[in-house]
């Protein structure tokens, strides 16, 4: 059987690397590696070619380029603007870049519902498109960048979710049929919003790391710790090289004000930067407040793609175990700590009106739903207050502080871990991908 894995960026590569693997060793199975112009190398020097695995470079010319931007326009004007709080986001930034054309045709061109979006856009696609892959049968990870390339008659496409956010975002632009997910709920999510109808409860490979090293630990060497020997880790959610408009001054301001509070407190603080985060960001605040310090930069060569390799999680592992509570606003990086029985205080300004960016960062369903979701657990920055009277609030009650964090964690963990390995997973996933491909 041939299999067609598309790979368009080193984050896909994270999720897709684990059904490469399980396929390239099976005889029955012929990989061929679809790799787009700014990977190839990577993945060229990453496998040895033989005759099961063969490494195939996708060029995109003008006549692609042009079909990419259709696509994207056709979306554009047919998905009602409430489809999701991110899509409302990007339908506002396209009417400034791309000015009266887009908003007019928002306008009076009729939305389509939710189930009638990607197969509306599929329909088009699939009479004009002229791509010859190996073979019918495709796998691709969400979000895909380039989604008019499999809208073509025939395609069996299955689709591995790469990132919990990616079901709510924006419609997909194609049809799948089979799409694996990190867990129910989030296969829920995924009916909701792409309507594809086999959608399966698979594995969160991207969060593997964590459920392989996962550890127990117990509530009280924190309840007995003073406050002033407590470390907190802060998971900074932007940067300077890759966040447009304020929402990076919004979070430095945030993240100043959590470290001139825990300096009343003589707690330290440790600044976990972005993966692609920019070195320096932080320095200014270095020189302020003593009891802070800045965890490791990434260095990457491109802000909106990069691989999360063993060391660079063995990394983030090491400054786990410095820390004694994270932080968090609105990263990934809490559900990596809930995993490592790590307590996370999470923040919520889904009702303040000092920080209008933060809240407005913060209004995106996943988070909502997943992190926000329970008030009691969360440290709610209500309408007037700031971030240091809120902290302090909490630091001031140990009781509440550990209570809050540690219930937080608790149920993010039991909402994440599955109940099976990745190598059972792969092995229960096989058979229903070759239902898929074989029908």
């Amino acid at each position: 059987m041939i299999i067609s894995i598309i790979i368009e960026t080193k984050i896909a590569f994270n999720s897709l690397l684990t059904f490469i693997n399980y396929y390239k060793i099976r005889d029955k199975y012929k990989l061929i590696l679809i790799c787009y112009e700014s990977i190839y190398q990577f993945v060229c020097d990453y496998f040895e070619q033989d005759d099961n695995l063969i490494i195939k470079e996708f060029h995109e010319n003008y006549y692609y380029k042009v079909l990419g931007r259709l696509h994207l326009f056709i979306i554009t004007i047919i998905t009602p603007k409430n489809y999701s709080s991110y899509f409302n986001d990007y339908i506002r930034k396209k009417r400034i870049t791309h000015g009266c054309l887009t908003d007019f045709l928002s306008k009076i061109v009729k939305k389509k519902h939710k189930e009638e979006i990607n197969a509306t856009v599929f329909n088009i696609f699939k009479r004009i498109l002229n791509y010859k892959f190996d073979g019918t049968n495709i796998i691709v990870a969400s979000r895909v960048l380039k989604p008019y390339l499999i809208c073509q008659r025939n395609l069996r496409i299955v689709t591995v979710m790469e990132s919990w956010d990616h079901p709510v975002k924006m419609p997909a632009g194609y049809k799948s049929n089979l799409v694996l997910c990190w867990n129910k709920s989030l296969a829920d999510d995924w009916n909701e919003f792409q309507k594809d109808k086999n959608v399966f409860q698979f594995y969160p490979i991207k969060l593997d790391f964590w459920i392989k090293n996962k550890k127990e630990s117990s509530l009280e060497y924190l309840l007995a710790k003073p406050i002033d020997r407590i470390v907190f880790l802060y998971a900074v959610g932007t940067s300077s090289l890759n966040t447009k408009g304020g929402l990076f001054l919004a979070e430095l301001n945030v993240i100043e004000e959590i470290c001139k509070t825990l300096y009343k407190y003589g707690s330290k603080l440790i600044i976990k930067p972005k993966p692609n985060g920019a070195v320096g960001d932080y320095n200014y605040l270095i020189a302020r407040y003593k009891n802070l310090s800045i965890g490791h930069y990434s260095k990457v060569n491109n802000t909106t793609d990069y691989l999360l390799t063993q060391n660079y999680n063995k990394i983030r592992q090491k400054e786990l175990e410095e820390c004694d509570i994270v932080i968090n606003l609105y990263t990934t990086f809490a559900i990596d700590s809930a995993i490592y029985n790590k307590p996370v205080l999470q923040l919520d300004f889904s009702l303040s009106n000092n920080y209008v960016e933060i809240r407005r960062a913060q209004n995106q369903y996943h988070l909502m739903k997943y992190l926000l979701n329970v008030k009691e657990e969360n440290v709610c920055i209500s309408k007037e207050d700031t971030v240091s009277e809120m902290i302090s609030n909490v630091i001031i009650d140990k009781n509440r502080l550990v209570n809050k964090s540690v219930n937080f964690s608790k149920r993010l963990r039991e909402w994440i871990i599955p109940e099976m390995t990745l190598d059972d997973s792969m092995k229960l996933v096989e058979k229903k991908i070759c239902d898929v491909f074989n029908n």
